[in-house]
């Protein structure tokens, strides 16, 4: 399973780094296609803030727009929170029962 990079929280929208990230994540895609776990659409959808009982910001809507990580899901700018972690291992569990990788 690879699990694909995020940007983190106040990436600009023009920059190496998010380039970067991207890049990676479709090399990820293109090789690894079926085995990869992509969690940008899970961070940055609505579906996370109702399933945890979290009220989106106006700021998490500009980072998610940006398609950065929302800080309502973080501890700081690159990583998430214990609630996010949880979330995204029980997405993960999801995706490797639809395998049926157990």
């Amino acid at each position: 399973i690879i699990i694909t990079h995020f940007n983190n929280t106040n990436t600009p929208a023009q920059s190496v780094v998010r380039q970067r990230v991207n890049l990676v994540n479709h090399l990820y895609k293109l090789r690894y296609k079926s085995c990869v776990f992509d969690i940008e659409p899970i961070i940055l959808g609505e579906q996370i803030f109702a399933d945890l009982g979290i009220d989106r910001t106006p700021t998490d809507i500009e980072q998610q727009t940006l398609g950065n990580l929302p800080p309502s899901l973080s501890v700081d700018a690159g990583h998430f929170s214990k609630q996010t972690n949880l979330y995204i291992v029980s997405k993960l569990a999801d995706f490797i029962k639809q395998k049926q990788w157990f």
